[in-house]
């Protein structure tokens, strides 16, 4: 957030997405301007892992980073 409390909208950029993807809305690996990356995923609520404040985990399949590595 803002300090005057104003949302500003993070840029990212797709650079790596499922091959199977036929509408945009698969796995996927992001960059952002901040150089972080941004991991598009299903969320997984059923694990013992304590998260942080605003953290949330999500799952992808392994190919995915496989491939981001190559």
């Amino acid at each position: 957030m803002h300090p005057l409390g104003l949302m500003l909208r993070r840029c990212i950029v797709r650079i790596l997405a499922d091959t199977g993807c036929r509408d945009g809305t698969c796995p996927a690996i992001y960059a952002t301007e901040r150089g972080t990356v941004v991991i598009q995923g299903q969320l997984v609520n059923d694990t013992d892992v304590t998260l942080g404040e605003g953290e949330v985990l999500v799952e992808i399949p392994a190919k995915l980073l496989r491939q981001a590595n190559a």
